[in-house]
This record gives C-alpha cells, structure tokens and sequence, in this order.
C-alpha cells in the first residue's frame, strides 16, 4: 500500500488527485449530455465500467499513457546536460534518496516471498535484497573527505565553524591541544530531534596508553644515566652539550602524563604504568570505550560545551570518583554529526593537526586520516603565510610527496586558506606600498575626501560648540525674561535647537561617509596584501609541484596554479549576525568564506556525482527486474526454462563471457606494464649514494637547511639521543624543529619514484578506463545482435522496446562496475608505497637499539654518529632493495585481486542478464525461473499473494512518478561569486543621494553603490 507518510508520495497523491478532479470538471461541462428517455437508466459506475473496457478506449488510454511515459522520462536522466552543477547534483541526489526509500518498501514483500518460494526456486527474490542492501551499504559508507591542516593559532576552527554555519560549534579557544585530536564533521541523518547534535569520542586502548607511559619510564631512565655519566666525568660535559636539558626526550610526553594524571615530574618518578593506571579508575574506565554526546537543534551552545572537554585543555570530572582531569591526551578521534548544508551528500570535513604529532598513536591516526582525504585545504593566517615562507611547509616534506604519489597535489584536490584577513594594519601596510598606493586614483580619492571630512568634521564641531553656547544662554535668559520678551526668546531657541540638530545630522552622515571611505581604503589594503601574498605563494607552489609537471600527461591540472583563498570568519559572522557590518567587509562575499564554499562543493562533485551515477544505473536495473515481474500477464507464459536457456541465452551468454573475459585479460597486461618503478636498479643506487649525506645530517640543528652537515651548527646531544630513543621516529624538540629520521629515509625512496609513480597510477592507468568502455560497448553490441537473432523466433517478447531499454540499463551497470573496478586498481596500488616507511623502520631498528646502548660518557654523541652512518654505508643499498621488491610484490598482489574483482564484476552482470532475460520472458516467474513443465506450476503453493503483489506493483507506480517528476531546486545551490569582489561597494543609504542600483544587492539587504559612485557624490 501507499506510504503517505512520505511527504513527497502525499503531495505527489495530493496533486494528482487534484488534477484529475479539476480535468473531470472540465470534461463533464463540455461535452456530457443528459440522458434521452429512450436510452435504458445506467448507473455511473456501470457505464464507467463499459466505458473503460471498451477495446478503443483501451487502446486509447494505453497510447496515452505511453505517449506520456515518453514525454517525462526520468528527471535525473533527463538532466545529464544541466550546465548548473549543483543543481544536475540536486536531481539525482533526490532520485538516489527516492529510488532507496521505495526499494526499501518492496524489500520487506520481496523478503516474504523468497521465504515462501526458497523450496520452490527463490534466489531471484534473494538476489534482489542482497542487490539492495549492497547498495544501501555503499551509498551509507560514501564519503568525499576534505581535510584542514594548519598550525597552532592559524584559525583552523574558526574557518570550519564559519563553512558549517554555527559560530561556536568547534571549541576553539586552545587550538594547541585541539589541533592534537584529529576531528570528523558529517552530516547528521538521524531524524530524532533530540539529537540535532551528535558526538561519539573514541578512546584510545589501555595497552596503547601503557605503551606510552611505559616509553617515557625509560627516557626517565636514560636521561637519570645521562646526568650520572656527567656527574662522574665533568669532561663529557661538552659533548653532552648541556645535562640539565638531558630530559629533553620526555618534555612533550610529560605534559600528557600531568594533564591526565595530575602529578608532576618529581612524583612521577616514583610511578610506574601499573601503578598510575591503578591510582586512577575513572582514566582506565574511558580507555577502550566511545563516548556519546546529543544535544537538539536549540541546543548548540551546550553541545559545544559538552565536547569542550574532549578537544580542549580544560579539565572536568569524567567518572564516578569526582576527580577532574584533562581527557584529550587519551582520545584517539572524535566524530561529529550535525546539520549543515556543507555536508550533505556524503561530504566530511576533517579537522587535522599540521604537523604529524610527536604523540605517535595520534600521529599514526592523523596519517590514516590524511591517506583518505579527497581534498586537502592548508590553513594559515595571511600576516604569517609569507614569513613561514609558504602554508605548505604546514606539511611535512613525507605528507606532501605522499599527496604527489596520491595524485591529489594539483589545483582540484588542493588549495590554501589564508585565515585572519581582516588582521591588517592600514597605515603600516600603506606606508609599506606608498607606490602602489599613489598610484591609484580611486585609493587617493578616497584618502583625499576623508582628509578633508576630518577637517569637515572639526569645522562642524566647532559651529555646533558655538551653536550650543548660544543656546544654553537663550535658556538662562528664558528664565529671567519678562513677558514682552518671552516669545522672542523662544524663536531664538527653536532656530537654534534647529540648528544644532542639522549640525548633528550633517555629523552623523559624516560619520556613515567617514566609514565607509575607511571601508574602503582597508579593502584596498586587504586587496593588495592578499595579492601580494598570492603571488608568492603561487611560485612556491609552482616550484614544488615541477616534479611531477615534468612528466605529466595532463598539463591542465599541472600548471603551477594553486586556489587560494583568504578568508575572515570573524568578519563573516559580524555581517551575517551583528547589527551593523565591520570596516572593509559591507557583504558576506567579501569575507571570502562564500567563495571558500563554493570551491569545496565544486571539488566535490567529481567523486560526488560518479557514485549517484553508479548507484542511480543499479537502481534503475533493480527497477526494471521488479518493474517487470510485477507488471507481467501469467497469459504471455510460452517458453520453458530449458529451451530459453539453451537456445535463447546460452550462447549468446557463452560469447559475450569469453569476450569480456579477453577485454579484462588485456586490461590486466596493459596495467602491468604500466611499472610505477622501472627504474628499479637506478633508484637503489641514487638512494644508496644519498643515504648515507641524509644520515650525517641526521646531526644538524636544523634539518631544513642542506646536506652539507660540516657547514650546519650541531644540535645538542640529548636531542640527537632523544630522536634514538624514539627509533628515528617524530621528535619535536622543546622550542625547537622538527626532527622525523625515519621519514627522511623515506622521502629518498618517493623522490625518485614520485614523477613516474603520478604519472603511471594517477594518469596512465586512468587512461585505459575510457578504451575499455568503447570495448565493452562493441562486446555489448555483438552480445544484442546475437541475442536478437535468436529472439526473433524464438523470443519476440526480447524486441520490444521495453526490453530493450531494460536490457541496455544493464550495460550500464556493467560501465559503472567496469569504472570502479579501475579506479579500485588505481586506488590499491596507490597504496602500494605505504610498506616503505614500516620496512625502513624495521631495518633501522637494530642500529638504533645499539646506538642506545652506547655507555654514557665523552665521545658518545660521536659513537653513536657513527654507528648510524657505518649502518646506511653497509646496509643502505639493501635496505632500498628490499623497498622496491616489496613495493613489487604489493602491486603484484592488487593485480591478482583486481582480476578477481573483475571476475566476480563479469559473473554479476551474467546473472544479472540471465535473470532479466528470464523475467521477460516469463513475467509471472514466481519460482525464479521459467518451469520445465507449464502445467507443473498449479502444484506448487508457492505464488505470491495478489494482494502482495498488487502492494508492489503500487510502490512501483509511486516510484515511477517521483522519478519521472522535477523536484523543485534548492535556491540555496545556485552559484556564489567565485572570488572577493575587487570594486568596493557601499550601503546606499550611507550615501548622499544615492542611485537605488537594486540589480546589485547582497548581503542583507545591501543597495551597492561603486566607490567611484560614492566618491563622486561626496
């Protein structure tokens, strides 16, 4: 029956019921005729009912529907050509959540009749749920993740909060420690009203915490014997450099350690892992476990507060005992869920620490994060982007050759934000750009007129100084007046009191004019640092992505260009919130947040609208088998199951299989000739001879600056200890650089390889996708001519064109399997490069350990150099051997399951055919397949109930028209200004005798008038 709980099948009903009321009006009072006296008395629903069967009418009212069928297809078909993106996107987002939503009625009948049948021939019903919930599954799980990386205090927070639409969503008054915790933002399906809001915190295991206490007790250890070995010997002072720092090692663990357990360094001393961890109950109860937060949609202030705790540095109580603690250092994740038009559609923005986290469980987490990111947005105030040389040093050198070998370091996967815009001095910046600035005409109108309203402004003062003194004596002598010259007096006020007010007025305005002239010039200054900045940043970017431009068989995505966007969010919510809108920012689109959105949901829509389009071609196949079963006459039964299998399908089936399989070998050839690496034998070698420069200048106090580590100041022991300790993992050391020993190693590998690995996974390969297609249609195209020769006497059912479109939907499935199974390869053998840097480590692990062991005293620092550099000479070349063979043996393993994948793709489509076919053929097929014995089906109990089926066949109507029907288009997907407007505009009202120019309006309400509108009316 009709769900009329869906609003959109109850206004659907609604209007049908209503048109065809207002359609029966119509005809009854045009050509209805009352009845003669000698014509017999008919009811109404007699004379309906021999009117309806009438063989004309039937035939009518068939063309009519027909004919109409033609005239609607399906929106989301029909839409393939929209130039609006968002909108085409809209459509077919709308035909994905209606086609789900009433396959997902007819599920719960389909399901009660393979139960029925399953003795008599059910899996046709059963292939349908799994088909179902295979894409259910699928549409759930899909996600465009678009990551923010940046550093403490860049606004990171402040920008996604401004993206989602709610101000103080993200706690972001400690971004030190929130960065920390990698954070998840999906949109929130759950219809419960309660929980508008969602939050689940993961956190991290017991045995992850112990592993982590238990390594700083033994850099507790190592630093006591460092001290002692000092003590005993004053002369190894110098290459210790400096004892008291021995502890160096343990200073970023040992803020975790006191936030959770609220113990200083002297009493830790003294614990143990076990020891703590029993000291503190409430902390070993949240380990392991997910923590839920839900709060309404009034609710978003209290929500923030409640996942405060888990993002921030702040302390609350989190257990039985009362204690309050920091919980942040013991969370792995959190994931939030809320409304926002942002997310919708499988979009998630992932907020992600810029620097990998000298913690190495929530470094490892953010890595995992960074791996699945589709889209990458550095963030970095714009008064820093230049002195921190660019936003992309906001990633390590290893998270960026991985972007590169990702194929996602181009100008479609990868942008910039230049938070903090608004953050300018106008004075300071136009003393710094006085050239530029003499230069423009409008910017010296503009500093012209304010000059001379500031003189304005003091002349009016003046004049309402006097006005004012004149009218508080005409009030003294009111006072004292006698009665002939009371109403003198009073003239004098009035004029005067008129004459203050106009005074006030001409001030007021002078003040709106003032603003805006400021307005004006600060957009100026903001302009021109953003372009400044801009072009810095572009060279950068240019300069880094050459690697890969060098070899690139797309030279449109890399071209040097990069999208930048700077962005205020505190400007943003004070024009969209506040009363009045802040100096330089008269509309939201100059705030740059607008346009920071319409990028992201354009980056999007690639990945977007391939999985509708996927899941929409399922649907409608799944469509036309239910479509066709239900729909079917038991009458038009003829064929028995053996003949239409073995003179109708088999061969036909048997030549289509052979051939794809043919098409899916060649694939297969092609993809493995496509060797990201090789030049194996050139790339151990270059590896070898740099390997051992990269580990001499393991020693150097800064690790950015060459190679040349006898020309480079030294770091201090303890640091050089500290990075042993850690197995030449991350190592941040206390106000110093980054150190990643490990990585380094790595990123000689990925720079040989990066150029021909792009190249190969992330063009080649995608290259062969289209070839394969044309293919498969000419298989296709042989497979139906086969077919129809056959049908034409055996099957006539198969040449209708009903058939036809039915059985062509299929060939798409079988595109889209074919297009996800390439991108699969791609994908899988992306991440064949990820056992490089757990290879590195595990052959470094025993020069590492003998390093530590090393006995404290003088020359150490120099022994264990040594140590390390005799390892790279002997063991280097090895080491990059055995990288690239394994490397090897991954892609070879993503090749054999890729076959597989295609294998199974290819018997999935020929069961799909096979079933289709059958159905067909014979409509009323309730046990699968056509009978061998026609008359053998009246002994079987197992049809399906008509009213069950009569239940379907409505849903399917149902289903039909929604997708036959346009929805109405979201106003809010229409397309925004693509970058911050470079003329000013002003609020006309703040401007004397302004043009009403409305074909210009934005933000709320605004009338823009042009600075050279406004400089021309002061």
């Amino acid at each position: 029956m009709a769900d009329k709980s869906n609003p959109r099948v109850r206004k659907a009903v609604s209007q049908a019921g209503l048109s065809a009321s207002k359609k029966h009006k119509a005809g009854t009072s045009s050509t209805t005729k009352p009845p003669t006296t000698d014509q017999p008395r008919v009811t109404r629903r007699a004379a309906r009912q021999q009117q309806k069967d009438h063989p004309t009418v039937q035939q009518r009212n068939a063309k009519v529907s027909n004919d109409a069928r033609a005239a609607a297809p399906f929106a989301w078909k029909a839409c393939t050509g929209d130039a609006n993106d968002l909108k085409r996107l809209q459509t077919k987002e709308e035909a994905v959540s209606q086609g789900l939503y009433h396959a997902g009625r007819i599920r719960s009948y389909i399901q009660l009749m393979a139960k029925t049948l399953q003795k008599h021939g059910g899996t046709t019903f059963q292939s349908w749920v799994a088909q179902l919930d295979d894409l259910e599954k699928q549409n759930d799980a899909f996600r465009v993740a678009i990551g923010f990386v940046g550093a403490t205090e860049a606004g990171k927070t402040s920008v996604i909060n401004a993206l989602l639409g709610f101000r103080d969503l993200l706690p972001s008054s400690n971004q030190a420690t929130a960065t920390a915790v990698p954070c998840t933002i999906a949109y929130n399906n759950s219809p419960d009203p309660a929980a508008a809001f969602a939050a689940q915190i993961k956190f991290r295991t017991e045995q992850d915490i112990r592993q982590t206490l238990e390594y700083y007790f033994d850099a507790i250890a190592t630093a006591d014997e460092s001290a002692e070995a000092a003590k005993a010997d004053p002369s190894a002072s110098a290459s210790l450099n400096d004892s008291g720092t021995a502890d160096e090692d343990v200073s970023d663990l040992l803020e975790m350690v006191s936030v959770v357990f609220n113990i200083d360094e002297a009493a830790l001393r003294t614990e143990t892992a076990g020891s703590l961890m029993a000291k503190h109950p409430d902390v070993r109860r949240l380990l392991g476990t997910t923590k839920t937060v839900k709060k309404s949609q009034s609710e978003v202030e209290a929500f923030s507060e409640s996942i405060r705790p888990y993002m921030d540095s702040v302390t609350a109580v989190h257990g039985d005992t009362g204690v309050e603690f920091a919980a942040w250092p013991l969370i792995d994740v959190v994931y939030i869920f809320v409304k926002s038009d942002v997310l919708k559609n499988g979009v998630v923005l992932v907020d992600l620490p810029g620097l990998a986290d000298s913690t190495q469980s929530r470094g490892r987490v953010a890595q995992e994060f960074f791996a699945k990111l589709s889209v990458t947005a550095i963030v970095a105030p714009v008064v820093r982007a230049l002195n921190e040389q660019t936003a992309t040093t906001l990633m390590t050198d290893n998270q960026q050759l991985r972007l590169q070998m990702d194929g996602s370091f181009h100008k479609k996967a990868f942008c910039m934000v230049l938070s903090k815009m608004d953050d300018i001095e106008v004075e300071t910046h136009l003393k710094q750009q006085s050239g530029e600035a003499r230069s423009d005409q409008t910017l010296e109108a503009a500093r012209a007129s304010l000059k001379a309203l500031e003189e304005e402004f003091k002349t009016i003062q003046a004049h309402r100084s006097q006005t004012g003194q004149e009218l508080k004596d005409i009030r003294r002598k009111l006072r004292h007046a006698e009665a002939h010259n009371l109403e003198q007096y009073q003239q004098d006020k009035s004029k005067s009191q008129v004459k203050l007010d106009s005074l006030d007025l001409q001030q007021q305005r002078n003040r709106k004019k003032a603003k805006d002239l400021n307005g004006l010039i600060r957009h100026w200054c903001i302009t021109s640092r953003n372009a400044f900045v801009k072009k810095h940043m572009q060279q950068d970017f240019k300069r880094r992505q050459q690697r890969l431009a060098a070899v690139t068989t797309r030279p449109d995505l890399y071209d040097g260009d990069v999208n930048i966007f700077p962005v205020s969010s505190t400007a943003y919510w004070q024009v969209t919130q506040d009363t009045e809108s802040p100096i330089g920012f008269p509309a939201k689109e100059y705030t740059g947040v607008p346009a920071l959105q319409h990028w992201l949901r354009y980056a999007a829509i690639p990945e977007r609208e391939r999985h509708l389009n996927m899941v929409l071609n399922a649907l409608h196949g799944l469509y036309n088998t239910m479509h066709t079963w239900s729909s079917a006459s038991k009458a038009s039964l003829r064929l028995t199951k053996k003949f239409v299998n073995d003179e109708v399908l088999h061969r036909p089936l048997e030549v289509f299989t052979t051939a794809l399989t043919k098409r899916f070998s060649k694939l297969g050839r092609d993809i493995k000739a496509l060797n990201p690496i090789k030049n194996k034998g050139s790339t151990v070698a270059n590896c070898k001879d740099r390997c051992i420069r990269v580990v001499e200048h393991w020693a150097a106090l800064d690790p950015d600056k060459g190679s040349q580590s006898k020309q480079l100041k030294r770091m201090r022991w303890p640091t050089y200890n500290a990075c042993i300790a850690r197995g030449g993992e991350v190592f941040i050391a206390k106000k110093g650089p980054r150190y990643a020993w490990v990585e380094s190693l790595c990123n000689l590998f990925y720079e040989d390889i990066v150029g021909e690995w792009n190249l190969v996974l992330n063009e080649q390969v995608p290259a062969l996708e289209p070839p394969t297609l044309d293919a498969i249609e000419e298989i296709w195209t042989a497979f139906m001519r086969q077919l129809e020769k056959r049908a034409s006497v055996a099957a006539p059912q198969l040449l209708t064109a009903e058939s036809q479109e039915k059985l062509s939907q299929i060939q798409l499935e079988l595109r889209d399997l074919v297009s996800q199974d390439i991108r699969y390869i791609r994908d899988q053998a992306r991440k064949a490069h990820l056992s490089v840097k757990d290879g590195v480590k595990a052959k470094w692990e025993p020069a590492f350990k003998r390093a530590k062991k090393e006995p404290a005293g003088k020359a150490r620092f120099a022994r264990q150099e040594q140590i390390l550099v005799d390892f790279a000479a002997r063991r280097g070349a090895n080491m990059f051997k055995e990288a690239t063979d394994q490397i090897a043996e991954n892609l070879g393993a993503q090749l054999s399951a890729a076959h597989r994948r295609l294998a199974r793709s290819m018997d999935e489509i020929r069961m799909r055919l096979a079933n289709a076919i059958l159905l067909i053929l014979k409509p009323e097929g309730e046990d699968e397949t056509p009978s061998d014995d026609n008359n053998s089906q009246e002994n079987h109990a197992a049809g399906p109930r008509a009213a069950e089926k009569r239940n379907v066949q409505e849903i399917m109507l149902q289903w039909e028209a929604m997708w036959r029907m346009r929805t109405e288009q979201d106003t809010s997907l229409e397309a925004c200004e693509a970058a911050i407007p470079d003329s000013y505009y002003v609020n006309a009202e703040d401007a004397e005798d302004a043009d009403d120019d409305e074909d210009s309006s934005t933000g709320r309400g605004l009338v823009r008038v042009s600075s050279e509108q406004f400089l021309g009316q002061i």
